[in-house]
């Protein structure tokens, strides 16, 4: 997978996932649950890792914020 200038391989979607799989158990453990968590999720995800993809935390900890606003 593309994203921006950069290729994504299999190693770093599969980190990604897994950030997405942690926000959204997170969030739907907290009441926030709606059909599209996981999509909205996953595209601030995405849009938090552009600078660096294995920042783990730091992309997690961002998108949970997101979604405290």
């Amino acid at each position: 997978m593309r994203d921006g200038i950069h290729v994504l391989g299999p190693d770093e979607l599969k980190v990604l996932q897994q950030i997405t799989n942690s926000v959204v158990q997170e969030l739907q453990q907290a009441g926030l649950a709606d059909a599209n968590l996981r999509l909205r999720v996953g595209k601030k995800v995405f849009k938090y890792a552009s600078g660096d993809v294995l920042n783990v935390d730091g992309i997690k900890q961002s998108v949970l914020a997101s979604f405290r606003n």
